[in-house]
């Protein structure tokens, strides 16, 4: 019959917290879950569930024997991808383990003769990336079994850079990808794979998408929108899945950056991105409440110097750590954004002025701590 596939109701573990400082038990891997109502983190001895709102520990698994690099929650249910990673990996790093969570038992194991670089879950999908390659698996009601369908062929891909849209919409979901060519992205749209032997109902190409490898994306809840970075990190770029045409272009910075994630509202009226300058940035993609423009926008630029026509944040939030995934919260519209740092979770509102001006502000923030920190979260600040 296979595996139950249930909520997680677990309540927060009183005695327990962030215990993710370096020298103690380093981080291999972290990541929200498609929901982003909960963070995964994998560590040299196991891996941890947070949940978001409030920021608390609501599972935790230890393994003598080594670590895990790779944590990949569909949604908040007691199934897992996991992937051995660190100096010591508990599973082999060419194998993806579906975990029961409920059970602490395997119930499927993938294996390759390359290491895997990441794993996307649906309930009726897997994908597995590979260097080279991103293999996909049609799933089982209740994981009963896992098929092979078909794969796609990657530029080389480390990364395991790929988007999936999270909320298929009538029957339908999206997934993006790095394609064969350099800088090229593939679009991939699926039909309900239990209502249609045609799993890939339609392909979509962006050819040269940035000048430079890239290096993130994000689709939109509906799988409408794809946000693309390269790894110049100046601009990102939003696109319409559904003709691969470019709908608008965000200026992050005239500065090179590495850009760690970008992330669109559950509304599609919002993007935000971070990036290893320790700021946030979030702009509009409401047509309705333009960005920021350069204040020598009007003025002729020969071709090739047109970085002052794009659209710059509304509003920018900066964290003292070189690291940051953000993501949108619980709020629909976009009203809040959670920043997950190595210190901890900042939960920020964005708030508009009388002026019209937007402002990131921190509601709340829950700090990583050590054992012997006596306190693991800020009050309000307003």
């Amino acid at each position: 019959d296979g595996v139950r596939v249930v909520h997680l109701l677990l309540s927060p573990l009183p005695t327990r917290w962030m215990d993710l400082s370096e020298n103690q038990n380093e981080i291999l891997f972290v990541t929200f879950n498609d929901e982003k109502s909960c963070f995964a983190v994998g560590t040299e001895s196991g891996f941890r569930i947070y949940n978001c709102e409030p920021c608390e520990e609501i599972y935790r698994h230890d393994f003598e024997d080594g670590g895990v690099g790779v944590v990949e929650m569909l949604g908040r249910s007691n199934i897992l991808a996991l992937v051995g990673g660190g100096p010591r990996p508990h599973f082999p790093p060419t194998s993806v383990i579906i975990w029961d969570n409920e059970s602490q038992n395997i119930i499927w194991e993938l294996s390759y003769k390359v290491a895997v670089c990441g794993v996307k879950l649906l309930r009726d999908r897997v994908f597995v990336l590979l260097e080279r390659r991103i293999v996909h698996y049609s799933v089982a009601p209740n994981f009963r079994e896992i098929t092979y369908t078909h794969h796609i062929n990657t530029e080389p891909n480390r990364k395991g850079l790929c988007a999936v849209s999270p909320h298929p919409v009538g029957g339908i979901s999206v997934f993006a990808c790095p394609a064969p060519s350099r800088n090229d992205v593939l679009i991939q749209i699926y039909s309900d794979a239990a209502e249609s032997d045609q799993v890939v109902k339609k392909e979509v190409a962006i050819p040269a998408a940035h000048n430079s490898p890239l290096q993130a994306m994000a689709l939109s809840c509906d799988g409408t929108i794809l946000a693309t970075a390269s790894e110049t990190g100046t601009l990102i770029r939003v696109w319409s899945t559904k003709r691969g045409t470019k709908l608008r272009e965000l200026r992050r910075g005239t500065d090179g950056a590495e850009v760690f994630s970008i992330a669109i509202s559950p509304d599609n009226l919002w993007l935000c991105c971070s990036s290893d300058k320790g700021t946030v940035h979030l702009f509009s993609l409401n047509p309705q409440l333009p960005n920021k423009r350069s204040a020598l926008s009007a003025v002729p630029m020969p071709p090739g110097m047109q970085w002052h026509l794009s659209e710059w944040a509304l509003a920018t939030y900066r964290v003292s750590e070189l690291f940051s995934l953000c993501s949108f919260g619980s709020q629909p519209d976009g009203g809040n954004i959670l920043v997950l740092t190595e210190a901890g979770l900042h939960n920020c509102s964005n708030v508009a002025g009388t002026d019209g001006a937007h402002e990131l502000q921190r509601q709340a923030f829950k700090k990583i701590r050590r054992h012997h920190d006596p306190d693991t979260s800020e009050p309000s600040r307003r």
